[in-house]
């Protein structure tokens, strides 16, 4: 429920009974001192009526619908009861309101029988937030105005202590809404522009959806015009992107505010209407179709331009939102049923299909020709999204026919697409559940359907909506063995390990785990039954055998990292790792089994060594590169690891090993003077271009003397050898000079050496990088 402009909104379906109610209220009821009785009265009738009307609206009910609730309303709150429960909210010790009261008073009055979805406890809650709100803004207002008193307020303190500093707490909103209200139009602006001007968090934009909120419950905004054509510019800015990006709920947050706030303002339309077409985010212009369809319903030329729109031969996807704009507003118009269907059968845009059968479903399911046309593009249309969407209304609306069951078999077997043939079954096996015929066929399509993906759908729906049944772990079972889909084995396993307790279902996968012949399966069985059976005792020599005898070392990874996490202490856990790390034929195990090593072994004597050994003599560049890693971080301090890890950096036949070297130097070692000559060297003569670039970014995070880091990347701008034909695309050359200019941009050199590299340069990406960057005003 939208109550942010409620106050101030067209259309007050009920303004009659607040005018033609005097000295509403009960005089039992104790009210703030300084709060006349009668002005309190009219706050709680007309806040209350207000709450009423959007709470109907909600509901979804017609405009003409929500007024047949005006007497009922009148005659509901003349009830001296009702009259007390909505006053005694002004009460300070008021802490709740009792929905119980209204909703009986409503029932024993038998007035006419509130909608379907109404709901008092929401009524209750807004309006008791409404009150509270207008009770502690009276209190403000009133310290505000009485300069002399001893707890007077000024602006400012109402600017920093209620604006600024409550700016981000949506229940403090109503209170500055209703401020805004109560004041003189020029103490407004000046608070309105507090919000407007301020900075705090710019990402959301929140200043300014408050401030427009609040600038919506002025009645005549005449004074503020100024600031208003300032506020109504700073939010349309926000819709003129022209993609989805992190922004886009603000984005579409502005259109909404724009169009309820300025929605009597002539240009508002009109810019709405321009927007539609406008090269931003389609998100943005569906959005402001919705946005234009709800606030300017009632005009005529409205309706003629979402038919137009609708049938449009451009701007495909804000004619969706046309579509069912016509649908939910337009619903009693006699043209728009003939209109829905047509474009649900023969729209060229699928979107716009989808949209016209899920409309044609919802709002004219009663009509004597939509299940027979929602049924043919169930069947009949060319795009495989259209004819799922009519599936699901076929079965949400038809359930009780006949017809649409055996029509929904039927395109759960045959439809050319299997995510229509699983939506299909699965709307047939949740709508027809409790026919004993639909487990058979449901068996049937998990066992001959082409696509492992409709088996896998068939099968979970057999084990959640069957899992009672004492056939179907069984059934499970022999999937996982018999399917030839190693996907479809997969799911089968995990559904069928629900059934733990069953003493059948542990043996198949203890099989599986050593016998599948996909490594896939054999994995995913390793995970399952550690995870489900961690106290077997047969589970520990499976896993032990999987570390060392699986053909693949994936799932070797797998089973080592179960035993060394779920078998830590077991006495063949660390041997069978010691091992592994050095003879593993797979570099992927190795490195795995050196990580368990380096955390969970740390302590142990053989771990060290071990480390230093393959970070030396590994075959696999990747594992000496882990075993470096493992070393400068855990053994920092230990004599040789500075050692090990210069002489990677130096010597080592691969280049991504001499990176990490140099790298782990200056992460761990950056204090060391020969960490900066190392790094120097691998930037100067490394005979891979790679990680002498590389090697340049280092340097300027190491925090060595500027001056001389500064002078060696100079020289290497000039210097490096990089050939572009011979050394790929990426220039050390650039490299230097990007640090250049981002940490030594003032200095008196770095222009004379862009303007030399901008002439002199042999690589032409070079000579662009110093010319772009000559170009940038103010930096030549």
């Amino acid at each position: 429920m939208d109550v942010g402009n409620s106050m101030n909104a067209e259309g007050f379906a009920f303004k009659r009974i607040v005018e033609e109610t005097e000295k509403w209220g009960q005089d039992t009821v104790t009210l703030p001192e300084n709060l006349p009785r009668s002005e309190a009265g009219e706050k709680a009738l007309s806040e209350f009526l207000h709450v009423m009307q959007l709470e109907l609206e909600d509901a979804r009910l017609e405009e003409s619908q929500v007024q047949e609730y005006r007497e009922p309303l009148a005659q509901f709150v003349s009830q001296p009861l009702v009259q007390e429960t909505l006053l005694g909210v002004f009460d300070k010790d008021c802490k709740t309101i009792s929905t119980d009261t209204l909703a009986e008073t409503w029932t024993q009055l038998n007035l006419t029988p509130l909608p379907d979805g109404f709901n008092w406890e929401a009524v209750a809650r807004i309006y008791f937030k409404q009150i509270k709100a207008f009770v502690h803004a009276r209190e403000l207002v009133d310290r505000l105005l009485n300069s002399q008193g001893e707890d007077a307020l000024t602006l400012d303190d109402i600017k920093q202590d209620v604006f600024l500093q409550h700016l981000f707490d949506e229940p403090w909103h109503e209170v500055m809404r209703q401020i805004v209200r109560m004041i003189a139009p020029e103490l407004a602006g000046e608070l309105l522009n507090s919000l407007i001007e301020n900075q705090v968090e710019p990402s959301n934009f929140t200043h300014l959806f408050v401030a427009a909120e609040c600038l919506a419950v002025l009645p005549d905004r005449t004074a503020l015009t100024g600031i208003a054509n300032q506020l109504r510019d700073r939010l349309q800015s926000l819709t003129q992107h022209p993609e989805v990006d992190e922004l886009i709920l603000t984005r579409l947050r502005a259109i909404s505010t724009l169009a309820r706030v300025w929605k009597t303002d002539p240009d508002t339309l009109p810019w709405l209407q321009s927007l539609v077409e406008s090269p931003v985010a389609e998100t943005i212009r569906m959005s402001a179709v919705d946005e234009i369809a709800l606030c300017w319903k009632e005009r005529p030329e409205i309706l003629s331009w979402l038919k137009t729109l609708a049938q449009s031969s451009v701007a495909e996807i804000t004619r969706v939102s046309a579509v069912r704009s016509l649908a939910t507003h337009y619903h009693q118009d006699p043209e728009i049923l003939p209109l829905i269907k047509t474009l649900a059968q023969s729209d060229r845009y699928w979107l716009v299909r989808e949209a016209a059968l899920e409309e044609l479903a919802q709002g004219w399911h009663d009509d004597p020709q939509t299940f027979s046309l929602i049924a043919a593009i169930a069947q009949s249309d060319s795009e495989a999204d259209v004819r799922e969407a009519a599936v699901e209304e076929l079965a949400k609306g038809w359930s009780q026919d006949k017809e649409t069951s055996a029509l929904i078999g039927t395109l759960a077997e045959s439809d050319p697409d299997w995510h229509v043939r699983i939506a299909a079954m699965q709307q047939f096996a949740i709508s027809w559940y409790d026919n004993p015929a639909t487990l058979v066929w449901l068996r049937t399509r998990a066992l001959s359907d082409p696509d492992w993906h409709v088996r896998i759908a068939a099968m979970q729906q057999i084990a959640t909506g069957w899992f009672e049944d004492p056939e179907t772990v069984a059934w499970l079972r022999d999937r996982i063995v018999s399917d030839d889909a190693w996907q479809v084995r997969i799911a089968a396993l995990q559904l069928a390990a629900a059934w733990f307790e069953d003493p059948k279902t542990l043996p198949i996968l203890k099989t599986i785990a050593t016998s599948d012949r996909d490594r896939r399966v054999r994995e995913a069985a390793v995970h399952e039954f550690t995870r489900t059976w961690k106290d077997d005792p047969e589970l520990l020599p499976i896993l032990k055998s999987r570390v060392t005898q699986d053909e693949h070392w994936q799932v070797r990874v797998a089973a080592l990292q179960q035993l060394a996490t779920g078998w830590y202490d077991d006495p063949d856990t660390l041997p069978i790792l010691k091992v592994q790390a050095i003879n593993d034929a797979s570099s992927d195990v190795r490195m795995t089994t050196l990580r368990e090593l380096a955390s969970g072994w740390f302590d142990d004597p053989e771990t060290l060594p071990l480390l230093k050994s393959r970070a030396t003599s590994d075959p696999g560049w990747d594992v000496r590169i882990v075993a470096l890693r493992e070393l400068a971080t855990g053994w920092k301090e230990h004599s040789e690891t500075w050692t090990i890890v210069k002489s990677r950096a130096q010597a080592d036949e691969n280049w991504a090993v001499r990176l990490a070297g140099a790298i782990e130097l200056v992460t761990h070692w950056p204090q060391n003077p020969e960490t900066f000559e190392i790094v120097k060297t691998r930037a100067c003569t490394d005979e891979d271009s790679f990680v002498r670039l590389s090697a340049l970014q280092q340097l300027v995070k190491g925090g060595w003397d500027e001056a001389a880091v500064f002078a060696f990347l100079c020289d290497r701008a000039i210097n490096d050898p990089f050939v572009p034909l011979q050394d790929g695309s990426l220039n050390p050359r650039i490299t230097a000079l990007e640090a250049i200019v981002q940490y030594y941009g003032d200095h008196p050199e770095t222009l004379p050496l862009l303007r030399d590299r901008a002439q002199s340069d042999p690589d032409e990406k070079v000579r662009a990088f110093a010319q772009a960057f000559l170009s940038t005003p103010g930096k030549n």
